[in-house]
């Protein structure tokens, strides 16, 4: 009788999942919060936002080689100290190889170095929001083959960001790159 029960809640369990969407087990880091996203695929997709102090400084914690690559198509890293100078380490994203959507909003990088976005083979969208232009900080400064380590970008926004100089080819191999909202 309490097995028969068992396999009844199990039962309803799953049927409720089934009803609701996919039933899925994602880890993030804890200043982390993740959805799906229900596309048409066997399973779902997740997009994930961070809060965090600052990118790369000694007061974030966040340890981003936690998130999981196999579900993860989109990453929104929102920091709260935008006075915090924080860094990009080269290829600190790479194990994300799904990733189609990176957005850094009010994060102080001073570069995006030539290898900050290796191995993010499948990004479409990049958006690098500093608000150095609105304080009129220092600059911001894009590496040379920075961008071309994203060959399947198509839209890239750099507003918001004080840029003085673009590296001569930084849109090299950018083939599919349909739209850009450089700074404003």
């Amino acid at each position: 009788m309490m097995d028969q029960l068992k396999f009844i809640i199990l039962f309803l369990t799953l049927l409720v999942h089934s009803k609701h969407g996919y039933a899925m087990n994602y880890a993030a880091p804890t200043d982390c919060q993740w959805t799906t996203l229900k596309n048409h695929q066997i399973e779902p997709s997740v997009l994930l936002t961070c809060h965090v102090s600052g990118v790369g400084t000694q007061m974030d914690s966040t340890n981003f080689s936690l998130i999981q690559s196999l579900h993860t198509v989109g990453l929104t890293i929102i920091c709260d100290d935008r006075y915090v100078e924080g860094r990009l380490t080269n290829s600190s994203l790479a194990h994300l190889n799904h990733l189609q959507s990176l957005k850094f909003e009010r994060c102080s990088f001073s570069e995006l170095a030539d290898d900050a976005l290796h191995g993010l083979v499948e990004l479409k969208n990049l958006t690098v929001h500093t608000g150095k232009y609105e304080e009129n900080r220092s600059v911001f400064n894009i590496g040379p083959t920075s961008l071309m380590k994203v060959r399947e970008l198509e839209y890239l926004d750099l507003a918001g960001n004080n840029i003085i100089s673009l590296p001569e080819y930084a849109f090299c191999g950018l083939i599919n790159l349909k739209a850009t909202k450089p700074q404003s």
